[in-house]
């Protein structure tokens, strides 16, 4: 057996090979290896009632606290930590936080957590006092694949959830990744 290792040692091209597949694997697994800090979301919005495209017929009127409510929009936004490391929620900076907006003339009506994909991650959602438009998220941490399902009630004619804030480390902030299906 010792000699037919050693004769293929011995033949041309077997040490170039096993260079390229050394090669191969190391850049495998500093790829596989890289830690990599990435806050995602995406976002849906359903017309429940207003407008040509409601899901409910006109003659159904909403009122919140009193006021009625000209059209509602229900919006779904699914966050979750898409890296492959934790979020903590302090490096949420104060004077940046992370929210939620939607376009100028939207009042949010309600903002709610609607499920988490394990509670202890401290995922809240809160209206932001005095901006009728936006929502704050905080958590206190976000493992690789932790994120929360949010639903927003809302007024806005146009629907474009967006989310805003600075998150220490991430260059990028909190990508969207489009709409959900």
């Amino acid at each position: 057996m010792p000699n037919v290792l050693k004769s293929l040692l011995q033949s041309p091209g077997i040490g170039t090979a096993l260079g390229l597949v050394g090669i191969t694997l190391a850049v495998v697994f500093y790829l596989r290896g890289r830690t990599t800090r990435r806050l995602a979301y995406q976002e849906r919005s359903v017309r429940l009632i207003g407008g040509s495209r409601a899901a409910l017929p006109n003659e159904v009127t909403v009122t919140y606290r009193g006021d009625a409510v000209p059209r509602l929009t229900q919006t779904t936004i699914v966050l979750w930590n898409a890296g492959n490391t934790s979020v903590s929620g302090s490096d949420i900076v104060g004077a940046d936080p992370l929210r939620i907006s939607l376009i100028l003339d939207a009042t949010i009506v309600e903002a709610r957590v609607a499920q988490n994909t394990r509670i202890v991650n401290g995922v809240t959602v809160s209206l932001v006092p005095g901006q009728k438009n936006e929502a704050l998220i905080d958590f206190d941490f976000l493992d690789s694949d932790d994120g929360a399902h949010i639903e927003l009630l809302h007024t806005a004619e146009s629907v474009a959830a967006v989310m805003h804030g600075t998150i220490r480390g991430f260059r990028n902030g909190c990508e969207f990744w489009g709409t959900i299906c």
